[in-house]
């Protein structure tokens, strides 16, 4: 009688739930046994398969799984606990999945090698050199020593690469805006990248493979460009919602100035609580009356605002110099925006003069052709009749004159007759007032 197999893994055993690992040891052995032959049992095989399918894409989706994924760490989170059996037909599974993606972005699981061609990250760049570099050695080395070559095979998990970038991308807005003092060019952010990738802001530590194809996904999104400047990698990130383009020459001396800008603002602010502490150390020397000491301290505090004095001045031109690429950067998309406006335009309006100089005539044409309708009409409006009698009008008119005179005549007539009477009947009323006004008695003298 067989023995019962061991265990499963508590990962395996909560990505299987429905099997049933200590009452079925057969199911168990057959699930870990190697394909065979498809021809030989379909049903069997196309069982096994999409078991382990399943299997890989449960665990690829597990929140806070790994980026890029070994088939032998696989194979060991997928094996019983205490004799360590694995499935022997994982790496055919793996194999398979790849290929039903064809290396498409919307796969669940491609080959690490497969990713960095697609997010081409052997292009340019110090980083993406050093990635190249140390694959162009792995070759080599494998071909001098080749009993040392590494078959493991790396897979990357798709929707986890997606989410990494993600968060890498919100981290590092985050940590712009949260900075005190960051270099903003242009609507973008320049941040060091171990600063913006520290395990202490990135939540889960990144590997270096991860954080290198996370970051080749943002760059080929448009969203996000690294760079290394005076030996520091820097990251290149909108503040908004726009593309990011390429970090230019003149933003990488930008970042240089930055850095040197941040060194001696560090330097200025050790010193100044020096020059405070020995300004204290002065007062109460003075207050001991030890003047030998006194002078001493003096003379360092002198040095030292001295030397204060002559980095604010180093400070304010490298501030006026950062200023200055700031707005050279901004006025070269202003000047690019413009020739792209212009270059639009102008192909836009490409061949147009003649046809616009075309339309121009033929409206002037039609507005002339209205016009002489127009005067046509109201001239066919006040045309004479011909068999309209030119005597009669004449004499009818003659008529209303002659009688407009008499009338008007007879009412002046009328109008003297009214105000004569009136004048008339004005005098014999003021007769009147006089007869019955009172005479005044004289006094005789007595």
């Amino acid at each position: 009688m067989m023995s019962p197999p061991p265990p499963p893994s508590s990962l395996l055993r909560s990505l299987c739930p429905d099997v049933d690992w200590a009452g079925d040891p057969d199911r168990v052995r057959f699930l870990l046994s190697p394909f065979r032959s498809r021809e030989l049992n379909p049903e069997s095989w196309e069982e096994k398969d999409r078991f382990w399918r399943g299997t890989v894409e449960r665990r690829l989706r597990m929140r806070g799984g790994p980026v890029v994924l070994s088939e032998s760490t696989l194979r060991a989170e997928l094996s019983l606990e205490e004799d360590g059996s694995s499935p022997h037909g994982l790496g055919e599974v793996l194999q398979r999945m790849v290929a039903a993606g064809a290396g498409g972005q919307d796969a669940a699981l491609s080959t690490l090698q497969e990713v960095r061609e697609e997010l081409g990250l052997l292009e340019g760049g110090s980083y993406w050199l050093w990635r190249s570099f140390t694959s162009v050695a792995g070759m080599v080395a494998n071909k001098i020593w080749p009993k040392h070559q590494d078959e493991d095979r790396k897979y990357v998990s798709r929707a986890r690469m997606e989410e990494r970038a993600q968060e890498i991308l919100a981290v590092a807005r985050k940590g712009a805006e949260e900075a005190r003092d960051p270099l903003l060019i242009a609507g973008c952010f320049f941040l060091p990248l171990d600063e913006t990738l520290a395990d202490d802001r990135i939540g889960e530590g990144l590997e270096e493979e991860e954080a290198e194809i996370c970051l080749g996904r943002l760059r080929q999104q448009g969203r996000m460009r690294v760079r290394r400047v005076n030996g520091r990698d820097y990251l290149k990130v909108s503040s908004g919602k726009g593309p990011v383009h390429k970090f230019t020459d003149c933003e990488a001396a930008a970042v240089h100035l930055y850095e040197l800008y941040q060194k001696l603002e560090e330097g200025m602010e050790a010193k100044e609580e020096r020059r405070v502490k020995l300004r204290s150390q002065l007062k109460l020397a003075l207050g001991a009356a030890e003047r030998d000491r006194a002078r001493h301290l003096l003379a360092q505090e002198r040095r030292l605002r001295t030397d204060l004095e002559r980095r604010r001045r180093v400070l304010s031109n490298l501030d006026s110099m950062l200023s200055s690429l700031a707005s050279a950067e901004e006025d070269a998309e202003v000047l690019a925006s413009f020739k792209a406006g212009a270059d639009t335009l102008k192909s836009s309006l490409a061949g147009r003069a003649e046809e616009a100089e075309e339309v121009a005539g033929r409206a002037k044409d039609a507005v002339e052709e209205s016009r002489e309708i127009s005067a046509l009409i109201a001239e066919a409006a006040f045309v004479r009749d011909d068999d309209e009698d030119e005597d009669e009008l004449e004499k009818e008119l003659e008529e209303l004159v002659r009688q407009c005179q008499v009338s008007e005549a007879g009412e002046e007539a009328i109008a003297g007759e009214v105000e004569e009477k009136l004048h008339i009947a004005g005098d014999e009323v003021e007769d009147r007032k006089v007869e019955k006004r009172p005479s005044k008695k004289v006094p005789v003298a007595m």
